[in-house]
């Protein structure tokens, strides 16, 4: 059998493999959120630099790919309204552009967050996680989602709300 989208990507794959596979889903989700393209390119190329170089960190046992990079660009874009796409990183991981700060911190604080992250998602009911999964990481619209689970818009909606208020409860 073989498994669903985000949970086929529990072993860990090249970086080129993984970059080309979510980037063109990075960028959509940004743009789909309120970046410009222009804005949409620096925050995922800030997404993705940061990637790179805390790629060999990554555990998929803890997280999937998924889950992983769209932790990443969630908090990025909300680093982006508060400010402009070159403070993201700032603001995101608390160190500076150039590095800085000692990596091993970076790694622990970005660990700490993908933990919260992953199991504050655990803590949603099944039905509303696989909606917001689809929604959020997936970047489908709820038209889309309405669709391929056979819920009305509405529901589609009432869910994703259900599932922010949570979320940001136990965040």
């Amino acid at each position: 059998m073989e498994k669903r989208g985000y949970e086929k990507h529990r072993i860990k794959r090249s970086y080129d493999t993984f970059y080309h596979e979510w980037y063109p889903k990075v960028f959509r989700y940004l743009t789909v959120n309120g970046a410009g393209r222009a804005d949409a390119e620096t925050i995922a190329g800030q997404i993705f630099l940061l990637a790179r170089q805390q790629y060999d960190l990554y555990l998929p046992a803890k997280a999937s790919e998924c889950t992983w990079i769209f932790s990443i660009a969630m908090t990025c874009l909300k680093n982006m309204e508060r400010g402009s796409p070159s403070e993201a990183l700032v603001h995101t991981w608390g160190f500076a552009a150039d590095g800085a700060e000692d990596p091993v911190s970076r790694a622990a604080e970005m660990s700490e967050f993908r933990d919260r992250v992953a199991e504050a998602l655990k803590r949603l009911p099944e039905e509303t996680r696989e909606i917001a999964i689809l929604k959020w990481f997936h970047g489908l619209s709820e038209p889309e989602i309405a669709k391929r689970t056979g819920m009305a818009p509405e529901t589609v909606r009432d869910h994703l709300s259900g599932a922010l208020t949570t979320l940001e409860a136990l965040m």
